[in-house]
């Protein structure tokens, strides 16, 4: 038989049942659509986890202190222990390997501003933070080990707190870099702000 009969032929069998070809072609477009679509989930969802673990970098390692128990069997959460102290830290760093290390004292404050305020947590760290968070900044630049050595009273905000105490830049507000806030009762300058990050919990050292 030519393909030309067989064409032919084909064509004459569609079109003599219209209703069941056109229910067997819609199922095979449904089910190509469904496949195409889950590939794109699973490939979109694979994307954002690598772009997390890569965020918060793949050769991270956290250190927290344990459980503080309070009389009787009870235990507070895990990270609320104050074991940890700067001479753990200054050993941690002189270990083979430790490319940053950040110690953190973590908090939840009021941050005050003239135009606003908002209750947040507050992370106290070094300037090897950005560099062992891989922090991005939007607008100004981190602090510096010069600041931080001389202790000087300086702030990055999270682009959501920036928000809440100075508005949108965008619509109106305030310019955050420069300006003045007050966390609990200590007033800082705004050095910059960065796009919001989930934090640890209480004192933990991150390498």
């Amino acid at each position: 038989m030519r393909v030309s009969d067989t064409f032919l032929e084909s064509v004459r069998g569609i079109t003599a049942n219209k209703a069941r070809s056109s229910l067997t072609m819609l199922g095979i477009i449904i089910g190509i659509a469904s496949v195409i679509s889950l590939l794109a989930v699973g490939q979109g969802s694979t994307n954002s986890i690598t772009s997390r673990i890569e965020s918060a970098g793949a050769n991270l390692i956290t250190v927290s202190p344990g459980f503080s128990r309070s009389a009787g069997p009870v235990m507070a959460q895990r990270g609320s222990a104050t074991t940890l102290t700067m001479e753990d830290y200054q050993a941690i760093a002189q270990l083979d390997n430790i490319e940053a290390i950040a110690p953190q004292l973590t908090g939840r404050y009021q941050a005050v501003a003239d135009s606003g305020n908002t209750n947040t947590q507050v992370v106290s760290t070094t300037a090897s933070y950005e560099t062992v968070h891989n922090v991005t900044m939007s607008e100004g630049v981190f602090f510096t080990d010069e600041q931080d050595t001389a202790a000087d009273r300086v702030a990055v905000l999270g682009s959501q707190v920036a928000s809440d105490v100075f508005g949108s830049v965008s619509s109106g507000g305030t310019d955050p870099v420069g300006q003045t806030i007050r966390i609990k009762s200590t007033s800082s300058p705004s050095s910059a702000w960065r796009p919001a990050r989930a934090g640890p919990g209480s004192k933990t050292w991150t390498t």
